[in-house]
């Protein structure tokens, strides 16, 4: 509840509660994933033993939080994984380890991953009827810098089903990793005429409007994503941000507290409004927002020197 809520000690609860052998392994499993919104120093030293975890559940959860570290801690910490006794756990390991295959690797050690990303592709393969496992394939391909083969495996998810949000918004991520933004701007309104709401089709849109500099479509976009996913404080961040670009920080600000009174430990909603306040000449609102990130992110160094500036 603390991780679903935001509240301030979550990181720490989160923790607390992964590495307590004695609860059930899929309350422990679901800490480490909530985990991944906030990580932190003291997570990384815990991986090592969650890593090596009795319980396959727990080391995939592991395996999973990697994810936010760089290659050399990958390597270090998820390598072993991949000769792991669960055939789960070591699916899990080649998922995450493929990037790798893009770095200097010695011959066996490149044989050994290759291997692992082929019986991954294989098992997706076992229910190919399905467009999740065409997008399984498409990301683990485009993990390793293979673009035709993700471009070819999203085609097919959305040959499978036609309305499959996540397959239009990696196509188009895609097609904008490779520069090409009109092709991006046409995936998207094609998931769009299947699934007019998708808030992720919608955000997706609106930043790509964002980076064309067409603000006025951008600010329709992210606002309908906004409405569409309204407990997602991303959004509401992300268009706030494009109302104040836009000249309109009074209806930023209103954007930004509908979000914060229900995230209230969001650092990015808080050093919005601390920002935007302080723009504006409220020093007394920029100073509360300002305490308030202070006491729920005492270990940011970041926080606490936004704090200190805004001090009387």
């Amino acid at each position: 509840h603390a991780g679903r809520s935001g509240t301030p000690n979550a990181s720490e609860d989160l923790l607390a509660l992964a590495t307590d052998n004695t609860q059930p392994a899929i309350a422990r499993a679901t800490a480490l994933d909530l985990m991944h919104s906030d990580p932190r120093p003291e997570q990384l030293q815990a991986m090592p033993g969650l890593l090596a975890d009795p319980d396959p559940l727990m080391r995939a959860a592991a395996l999973h939080w990697l994810e936010l570290t760089e290659a050399q801690i990958r390597y270090q910490l998820g390598w072993p994984l991949l000769d792991d006794p669960v055939r789960s756990v070591r699916l899990e390991a080649a998922r995450t380890l493929a990037p790798l295959i893009r770095y200097e690797l010695p011959d066996d050690q490149r044989s050994t991953l290759e291997a692992a990303i082929d019986a991954y592709r294989d098992a997706q393969l076992v229910s190919a009827e399905r467009p999740e496992s065409h997008l399984n394939i498409g990301l683990i391909e485009m993990a390793q810098g293979k673009v035709a083969l993700a471009r070819k495996a999203y085609l097919q998810a959305i040959a499978l089903d036609r309305a499959f949000v996540p397959a239009y918004a990696n196509l188009a991520d895609l097609y904008r990793a490779m520069g090409s933004d009109p092709e991006a701007d046409e995936t998207l309104r094609q998931g769009l005429a299947q699934a007019a709401d998708s808030a992720d089709l919608h955000h997706a849109l609106g930043l790509l409007q964002v980076r064309n500099k067409d603000s006025a479509a951008a600010l329709a976009s992210l606002k309908r994503a906004t409405e569409l996913a309204p407990a997602n404080p991303r959004y509401a961040y992300v268009y706030a941000l494009a109302l104040k670009e836009h000249g309109e920080p009074r209806d930023a600000l209103q954007v930004l507290k509908a979000a914060y009174d229900q995230d209230p430990a969001n650092r990015d909603l808080l050093i919005a409004l601390i920002t935007i306040h302080r723009d504006q000449g409220d020093l007394p609102a920029a100073r509360s927002y300002a305490q308030a990130l202070r006491l729920r992110w005492p270990e940011d160094p970041q926080a606490q020197a936004i704090a200190r500036e805004l001090e009387p």
